[in-house]
C-alpha cells in the first residue's frame, strides 16, 4: 500500500522525529516502488501480491488500483528526502507526463476536478531543494540532494517562535 508511509512523510515534512527506524522506512519505500510503481501507470495505491491467491474482497478494488496524485507526490517527495532521488523523481515525472498527455496540467482528478490532495506537490519543492525548517531550534537548512551549479527556487515559511510585542507607550 503506497499510502502506508504518509504519517512518516508528514512528520518528516514538518521536522518531527520519525516514529519508525529510518531503515524500516527506507525498506517500505523500496517495496512501494518495486510493487506499486511503473513509469507508464505511475504509483498505484496498492497492489495484490502476484504470487498469492486472492483472498479478500478488496482484490482488484477500483480505489486500490488507482492513482491518487497527492499520495504520489507525498511518497515521491519522501523518497527524495530519504536519498531515493532517482525513484522519487521518476514518480513525480510520471504524474507530470500523465496529466500533460491528458491536457490537464492544472486539474488533477481524484474525487472530481481540482481536488486538493494534489497540493502535496509543494512537498516536492521542499525535497528537491532540501529546504527544512526546524522551528524549535530556530534553524533553516538548505541542502539540495540534486547538485547543480545554480539553483533558483522560491522559499516560503510561516513565522516561527512566539509573538511580537511592542514596548508600552507605542
Amino acid at each position: 500500500m503506497s499510502d502506508q508511509m504518509s504519517g512518516e512523510w508528514f512528520t518528516n515534512l514538518i521536522g518531527i522525529d520519525h516514529s519508525l527506524p529510518r531503515q524500516r522506512v527506507s525498506a517500505a519505500m523500496k517495496a512501494i516502488v518495486r510493487h506499486n510503481f511503473d513509469d507508464e501507470h505511475g504509483l498505484l495505491n496498492a497492489t495484490y501480491p502476484a504470487d498469492k491467491p486472492a483472498r479478500f474482497t478488496t482484490y482488484q478494488n477500483g480505489q486500490a488500483v488507482a492513482n491518487w496524485t497527492g499520495v504520489e507526490y507525498a511518497i515521491g517527495s519522501m523518497m527524495v528526502d530519504f536519498g531515493m532521488v532517482a525513484e522519487g523523481m521518476a514518480v513525480v515525472r510520471s504524474i507530470y507526463d500523465r496529466y500533460a498527455r491528458a491536457g490537464r496540467n492544472w486539474n488533477h482528478v481524484e474525487c472530481g476536478d481540482h481536488y486538493y490532495r494534489a497540493m502535496c506537490s509543494w512537498a516536492t519543492l521542499l525535497a528537491a531543494t532540501g529546504f527544512k525548517v526546524d522551528a524549535e531550534a530556530h534553524l533553516v537548512t538548505i541542502a539540495p540532494p540534486i547538485r547543480q551549479p545554480k539553483l533558483v527556487a522560491p522559499w516560503f515559511s510561516a513565522p516561527v517562535g512566539g509573538r511580537s510585542r511592542r514596548p508600552r507607550g507605542d
